[in-house]
């Protein structure tokens, strides 16, 4: 049987689609390559795959390690990166067509041994509005701030010491040599790796199995030897890394396309501007700036009001990291930003009607929308509760 496979491209921006069967379904790659249109002979199948035997999937795997060779020495290593966000959609814009975060610029130190990061995302959103963040962790503790006071202030609040692996494990996906160190690594080939070959598109398929659950498949070109994706089945991550290019003698991508859930469409575009070994994560990185504090308590979920004027009172509970307000007027009670999801909208309204069970909540003043404004909102709608809003 024959069947013509297109791949088109966009040369000015390097995009072709590729729509490749795996198996059990066709996924969508975003490659880098020129306008190519292909006839090929396929199988009932498909495209044409061959199984190897264990000594020809440990030559391929020593393959690797002799391309990757440069690179198995780094132990620590800043990133410089930015990235297009074309899929993220909250509450938190007006618009729910479109993403409401635009783009990151992303700059992290890493220490894979001792297992130090630090971390700096800038995200501007749309409307102008930009989210400063940072996050670090040392031998002894690990903290999140913000550097743009948004929602924390000065306060920080502390992570639990496993932040490293979490962060590790999604920031290595973005340069290729990491992402593929656990392939490399693995010492029980015959048992957990396996590897099939397309000799229609040149590429080598090799599925490892690190755990029952945590099953990664990585798809290289054969030649030039090159990663070309990943499909993370525990991160629920498909990553394609194109635009491959040499600096100071080590050959990586610097466009990578991740798709989450099935997308169809890259949920993340990320570019890599730098990429530089280092000895050591600066030590003033992984400590807390001076004039920041206190630590923000992680909160016990009940809530509590005080009365902090004449009919007005202030609700929070013991992390003091989400507040609200009521101001009671004769038989009728308005509520200010109490709606930032389901539970606490129904603790809210719990506690107002367990304080002042003869008065009425009548209305609810929104006054932007942003999730920790609007995400609740329709438990007072389902109320009969009034909602105010700015035009």
């Amino acid at each position: 049987m024959t069947k013509e496979i297109k791949l088109k491209s966009m040369v000015s921006n390097p995009r072709v689609e590729c729509f490749i069967s795996n198996k059990e379904k066709t996924m969508k790659h975003i490659c880098t390559s020129i306008i190519l249109s292909i006839t090929v002979v396929t199988g009932i199948g498909g495209c044409q795959t061959q199984a190897t035997s264990t000594t020809e999937v440990e030559d391929y795997v020593t393959k690797l390690k002799i391309h990757y060779q440069k690179t198995l020495p780094i132990k620590a290593y800043s990133l410089n990166y930015h990235f297009l966000n074309t899929q993220y959609r909250d509450h938190n814009y007006w618009d729910y067509l479109s993403p409401n975060r635009h783009m990151s610029v992303r700059a992290v130190e890493v220490d894979l041994v001792k297992k130090h990061f630090y971390d700096n995302d800038i995200l501007y959103y749309s409307g102008g509005r930009l989210y400063d963040r940072a996050q670090f962790q040392n031998d002894k503790e690990s903290f999140f701030y913000e550097k743009s006071a948004t929602v924390l202030g000065k306060a920080i609040r502390r992570k639990d010491m496993d932040n490293f692996d979490r962060f590790k494990n999604y920031n290595v996906m973005n340069i290729d040599f990491l992402a593929v160190r656990p392939l490399l690594e693995e010492a029980n080939i015959e048992t957990n790796i396996t590897l099939s070959q397309d000799r229609i598109s040149g590429t080598t398929t090799l599925i490892h199995k690190i755990s029952d659950d945590n099953v990664i498949d990585y798809e290289f070109s054969n030649n030039p030897m090159q990663l070309v994706s990943i499909n993370n089945r525990l991160l629920g991550g498909f990553s394609v890394y194109t635009n491959y290019k040499t600096t100071r003698g080590i050959n990586f991508a610097r466009t990578v396309h991740q798709y989450y859930d099935g997308a169809t469409e890259a949920t993340y575009v990320k570019f890599i501007d730098q990429f530089d070994i280092i000895e050591v994560v600066d030590p003033a990185k992984l400590r807390v700036p001076e004039g920041y504090g206190p630590i923000v308590i992680r909160g016990d979920g009940t809530l509590v009001s005080k009365e902090i004027a004449t009919d007005l009172y202030l609700v929070t509970d013991s992390s003091a990291s989400r507040n609200s307000l009521f101001k009671v007027n004769d038989d009728e009670i308005m509520v200010f930003g109490a709606s930032g999801y389901t539970a606490l909208s129904e603790k809210t309204i719990k506690l107002i009607h367990d304080q002042f069970p003869h008065k009425k909540i009548t209305s609810v003043y929104v006054t932007h929308p942003h999730g920790h404004q609007i995400a609740g909102l329709k438990v007072f709608v389902d109320q009969g509760i009034e909602i105010i809003a700015d035009e």
